[in-house]
C-alpha cells in the first residue's frame, strides 16, 4: 500500500499554528532532499510514503517540522527522538534528541526537513509484520512537543508482476521518481527483453541507464536476479549480464563460475562500455539518454543539471545547417557538427520534460537561479527554453 502527500501544500495549513508540529515520513525516495529544496513553491513536491517494504531493503524515516519558536536573539534549537518497534512490541531502533534544527536566521513560519536522515534495512532474520515508528518533536526555546506515529510492513519478496505492454512500461518508466517501486524493476527489465522496444538499438542506453540505477540503490534485489538468472532463457541471461557487469555489487565469483554458451556471451561485453561517462566530455546522444535514465530511476538533480550545462554547446547550434556548405570538412568541423547535434537534442529533451515534469521544471529554474559557475551560453538558452515552456503551460490553461 502506498499513501501519498501533498506537502507543502498540505503540511502548511494544516499544522498547529501555536506549537511545533510535522509530519512523519516513511518512504524509499533517496533524493528527498533534492524534491524538497530545489523546487518552486508553487509546485509543492508530491513525496510517496510507503506501507510495505521487502527484507533488506532500504527505506528511510523523515521526521517534516515547522511552527517551531525563536528566542529574542532569533535562535531556534528544535530536536526528536524516533523509536521503531516490531510486530513482537521489541525497540528495533531508538535515538533520542536527534537536532533536527539549531541554527539562526531561518524563517520560524518555513517548514523543513530534520537533520538526521534515518535508513533502514530490515534483515532475513528480523521479524515479518507490522511495524510502528513514533517520532516526538521538542520545541526547547518554546518548551512544547507534538507525538508522530506511523506504521509499515515487513514482507518477504515473492515476486513481482511484470507490466502488461509496453505503453506500461514507459508510463512506468517515466513516472518512478515519484513512486519508486524498486521491487517491479527486474520483472520489467526482463519484459523490456522481450518486447520489440528491445529491437532498437537506442531505446536500451536508457533504459538500461534507468534500470541500472535502481539497481544499484536497491542491493536487496541482487540475490532476486541471481535466481531470475538460472529461470530465463539465453537472451534474457545477457540482459542480465549487462546488469551484473556494470552493477556496484562484486559479481567476480559468478563470472568465474559461467560456462558455455553463458559465458561466451559474457566474454563479449566484458569489456565493452555501454556508454561513456556523461559526467565527463559530452561526446554522443547516447549520453543524453544515460542522463535521462538516472533521472527517471532517481529523481536526482545532478543529471539534470548536467544536461543543462550541455546547452552551453549553444555556441555550435549554427554547425548542423552550415555543414553541408564545407567541401572538406576537417576534423574540427566534425567534432563542431556533432557538438551542434548535441545541443539541439539536449534541446529537445529539456523543452518535452520540462513540459511534461514539473521536478525537471522546477530543476532547470533552481539551476538558473542558483549555479552561479553556469556557462553565460548555457544560462541564456536555459532563459529561453524556461520561457517557452511557460508560454506553453499558459496556453493549455
Amino acid at each position: 500500500m502506498k499513501k501519498y502527500i501533498l506537502l507543502l501544500g498540505f503540511l502548511l495549513p494544516a499544522l498547529n499554528l501555536f506549537a511545533v508540529d510535522g509530519v512523519l515520513l516513511i518512504h524509499k525516495n533517496f533524493n528527498l532532499e533534492d524534491h524538497w529544496y530545489k523546487t518552486v513553491y508553487e509546485n509543492a513536491p508530491n513525496i510517496a510514503t510507503t506501507g510495505k517494504v521487502y527484507q533488506d531493503e532500504f527505506f528511510f524515516i523523515n521526521v517534516v517540522f515547522g511552527n517551531y519558536k525563536a528566542d529574542k536573539n532569533g535562535h531556534m534549537n528544535v530536536v526528536y527522538d524516533i523509536k521503531v518497534t516490531n510486530p513482537e512490541n521489541e525497540i528495533y531502533f531508538q535515538q533520542k534528541d536527534i537536532p533536527a534544527i539549531e541554527t539562526d536566521g531561518l524563517n520560524p513560519k518555513g517548514v523543513y526537513i530534520a537533520r538526521g536522515n534515518i535508513k533502514i534495512n530490515l534483515e532475513k532474520d528480523k521479524p515479518l509484520g507490522k511495524y510502528k515508528v513514533e517520532a516526538v518533536l521538542k520545541d526547547k526555546i518554546e518548551g512544547s512537543e507534538k507525538k508522530l506515529e506511523g506504521d509499515f510492513q515487513l514482507a518477504e519478496f515473492e515476486g513481482e508482476e511484470p507490466v502488461k505492454n509496453d505503453d506500461e512500461l514507459g508510463e512506468w518508466m517515466m513516472n518512478y521518481y515519484k513512486k519508486p517501486e524498486p521491487g517491479k524493476v527486474l520483472a520489467n527489465y526482463l519484459y523490456y527483453g522481450k518486447s520489440a522496444l528491445s529491437e532498437s538499438d537506442s531505446s536500451f542506453v536508457p533504459m538500461f541507464a534507468f534500470v541500472l540505477n535502481v539497481f544499484n540503490n536497491n542491493m536487496f534485489l541482487v540475490p532476486i536476479a541471481l535466481e531470475e538468472y538460472k529461470k530465463v532463457d539465453l537472451k534474457a541471461k545477457l540482459y542480465l549480464l549487462w546488469l551484473f557487469r556494470y552493477s556496484d555489487y562484486d559479481f567476480k565469483d559468478f563470472f568465474a563460475g559461467l560456462k558455455g554458451d553463458e559465458k561466451t556471451a559474457y566474454e563479449k561485453i566484458k569489456d565493452v562500455e555501454y556508454v561513456k561517462n556523461p559526467y565527463k566530455s559530452i561526446e554522443d546522444g547516447g549520453q543524453l539518454d544515460a542522463l535521462w535514465g538516472e533521472f527517471f530511476a532517481t529523481g536526482s538533480y545532478k543529471p539534470v543539471k548536467r544536461l543543462v550545462e550541455v546547452l552551453e554547446y549553444g555556441k555550435y547550434n549554427d554547425r548542423v545547417d552550415n555543414y553541408k556548405n564545407i567541401t572538406s570538412p576537417t576534423k574540427k568541423d566534425k567534432e563542431e557538427l556533432l557538438k551542434g547535434a548535441i545541443f539541439g537534442a539536449a534541446v529537445k529533451s529539456l523543452l518535452s520534460n520540462c513540459s511534461r515534469h514539473d521536478l525537471v521544471f522546477d530543476y532547470c529554474y533552481f539551476a538558473y537561479e542558483n549555479e552561479k559557475d553556469l556557462d553565460a551560453g548555457a544560462r541564456s538558452w536555459l532563459a529561453s527554453l524556461l520561457k517557452n515552456v511557460l508560454k506553453q503551460k499558459d496556453k493549455e490553461k
